[in-house]
């Protein structure tokens, strides 16, 4: 049992997190289509939850929320009510952008997730199941972090997982530490599991906001070959004990990594000199390089390391690395 004092510690602490959130959590609202004079229905298709991460009236939330829609109502904290454009969306990391400059309320802190840790008190907001009133709060831990899920492989840090209750409508909600500080946007949930809940990890929702700001979407440079980590076993099958890296499995016609000579079954071991140890950290290693810009990419061929320079084209279609 805790100590009195840390527990009337603890019990303060989720109380102001909730408040210090709060205020940047909106509502966002994709209604059915626009009345005469341009005016949104009232006919709702989907509520979901946003959150202001910019002054101005710039609002996070999940592509799913805003679907389509070119235009969403967003409401306030207080209330209030606004039309927000939609800047862009994002199909890989299914987050979206809505610019609702009349929109009042503060931007949130944004933490960092990289220094997320398993066992640390989180807590959702969001408007869950679309219910009347202040949004809903729940409190739980993180389960897990940079998880891996079955078609998101392009999700660069991983999911972060949650038992803190997360519902239909928390879409696009915050979870944030006990500090205030927001490290992931809730996203989904498994229905048929019990404390069960992901979000995106708020360093990516960083650099995925910032592209679709810029550009409307997000650049993503496209190496052109379908490839797998090399497993402990599989190295040991292709005599390459103690290797580690992305072994290229097939090439895309007319991809950059065509052109610089790479070949069906050698190891990328490193690009621009920064080690690549899986299929992950490749991805993230080629999300840092500019487009256009020619890298050098390190690989294993049989007894042979080489170092081919490749220019990096943007990804017409979502990548494969």
């Amino acid at each position: 049992m805790l100590p009195p004092s840390v527990a009337s510690s603890f019990e303060n602490r989720v109380p102001d997190a909730v408040a210090a959130v709060s205020p940047s959590v909106v509502v966002v609202t994709q209604r059915a289509g626009h009345a005469p004079g341009g005016s949104p229905s009232r006919r709702s298709v989907a509520t979901g939850t946003g959150l202001i991460v910019h002054s101005g009236g710039y609002v996070v939330t999940n592509r799913h929320v805003v679907g389509k829609a070119s235009q969403v109502e967003v409401a306030g904290a207080g209330g209030e009510a606004a039309t927000g454009r939609v800047l862009g969306f994002d199909a890989v990391t299914d987050l979206a952008v809505v610019h609702a400059p009349e929109l009042a309320g503060p931007a949130a802190r944004l933490g960092d997730s990289h220094t997320l840790r398993a066992g640390e008190f989180v807590i959702a907001i969001g408007n869950s199941l679309g219910l009347p009133g202040a949004p809903t709060v729940s409190l739980g831990v993180v389960s897990a972090t940079a998880r891996p899920l079955p078609g998101t492989e392009f999700q660069l840090e991983g999911w972060i997982q949650t038992d803190a209750a997360v519902n239909p409508g928390n879409s696009g909600g915050p979870l944030a530490t006990l500090n205030a500080d927001v490290v992931g946007i809730n996203t989904a949930m498994v229905p048929y599991a019990q404390g069960v809940g992901f979000a995106i990890p708020i360093n990516t929702v960083k650099s995925v906001f910032q592209s679709l700001v810029d550009h409307g979407r997000v650049i993503r440079p496209w190496l052109g070959i379908i490839g797998a980590t090399l497993t402990p076993e599989l190295a040991r099958r292709s005599r390459l004990s103690g290797v580690e890296g992305v072994v290229v499995a097939d090439l895309q016609e007319s991809s950059p990594a065509e052109a610089a000579g790479l070949r069906t079954g050698d190891v990328i071991v490193a690009v621009d000199g920064r080690a690549v140890r899986g299929m992950t950290e490749l991805l993230r290693r080629l999300s840092e390089i500019s487009v256009g810009h020619r890298v050098p990419v390190t690989v294993r061929r049989a007894e042979a390391t080489l170092s081919l320079p490749i220019a990096l084209q943007e990804a017409r279609v979502l990548p494969t690395a």
